[in-house]
């Protein structure tokens, strides 16, 4: 990604979460000082009514957007000499950038990929953790009107979180949230020479998840907690297939 791009994406990652970490505190403010009760009431309302939304869209983009951002460690190889072992690396998501110069003795990042590199990290730290958490942290301030059914304005907002589970597991739509990031973006770290370990590594947190949910069934209806279970079944397949194509790849490129 270019500069224009990473700008775009600190835009979209500081408005989700301060207005977020401050709509937290919606349900808590009781008391006003009278000489700002009226405008400090509209802003307090205009808040209420726009959590929701903001909650849901933050909600919508965290996956795919911290997706994009991890794509910024997935580099194509290119062999320019085999019997010297040198070659350049390129970005997947945008092959006019050079990742880095290989050789026999080492790999040398370029000075701009460095940069790409540097601004990205604050974005993986935002969205694949303060997002998770800040989801959790939201169901957490209402988990008791939650579990005795009182309805709340914060609980109201937050609906989509936790309405198809079980009061007691009002948090797992973050510890799902959580799962896809780890398969799709954290993996990313391992790097690329050690791919099985990616994978390996995607298929056991895949594999965890489906213990998991099998014996917490956290979905209040029992079509769901079946389907959930379905569906991380053929995800551990997919991940376990996967697996044995790229060992084969390996062997057949080291024996012939």
């Amino acid at each position: 990604p270019r500069w224009g791009v990473l700008l775009a994406l600190v835009f979209i990652v500081s408005f989700p979460i301060i207005i977020g970490i401050q709509l937290c505190n919606v349900g808590k403010r009781s008391q006003i000082s009278s000489a700002r009760a009226t405008v400090s009431n509209a802003i307090l309302h205009a808040a209420t009514q726009t959590l929701p939304l903001v909650l849901f869209v933050s909600f919508c983009l965290c996956a795919p957007t911290a997706s994009s951002i991890f794509a910024t460690w997935s580099c194509a190889e290119y062999t320019e000499d085999s019997l010297a072992g040198t070659g350049r690396s390129y970005l997947r998501a945008d092959k006019r950038m050079q990742c880095a110069t290989f050789t026999a003795t080492g790999t040398e990042l370029t000075d701009e990929y460095k940069r790409v590199i540097n601004a990205a990290i604050p974005l993986v730290v935002v969205w694949a953790v303060m997002m998770p958490l800040l989801f959790f942290g939201v169901v957490q301030l209402c988990h008791v009107s939650i579990r005795r059914s009182r309805s709340t304005k914060l609980m109201r907002a937050t609906a989509f979180l936790h309405r198809e589970y079980e009061p007691q597991f009002y948090f797992w739509e973050a510890v799902s949230l959580l799962q896809r990031l780890v398969i799709v973006g954290f993996v990313q770290f391992i790097p690329r020479e050690y791919e099985h370990l990616r994978l390996l590594a995607g298929m056991v947190v895949a594999l965890l998840y489906l213990i998991l949910i099998t014996y917490a069934k956290p979905y209040k209806r029992d079509e769901l907690d079946s389907l959930a279970v379905l569906l991380q079944l053929a995800l551990v397949m997919l991940l376990l297939a996967a697996l044995n194509v790229q060992l084969f790849n390996s062997l057949e490129a080291r024996y012939g």
